[in-house]
């Protein structure tokens, strides 16, 4: 991140770079129905990865 100046003397910034530290696999979402998300299955998914991520 470089931190840049212009004619109002607002600090911007500006991302200069970026690491990817952690990418996990792609998953489908996990539905009960044609219109309804299965939110505990999902939950588990994004645990599961957070703790795999830290």
């Amino acid at each position: 991140m470089e931190r840049c100046y212009e004619a109002s003397m607002l600090p911007r910034f500006k991302i200069t770079g970026r690491k990817v530290l952690y990418e996990s696999p792609m998953y489908s979402t996990p539905l009960l129905s044609d219109r309804e998300i299965d939110h505990p299955a999902l939950h588990a998914i994004l645990a599961g990865e957070y703790e795999r991520a830290v």
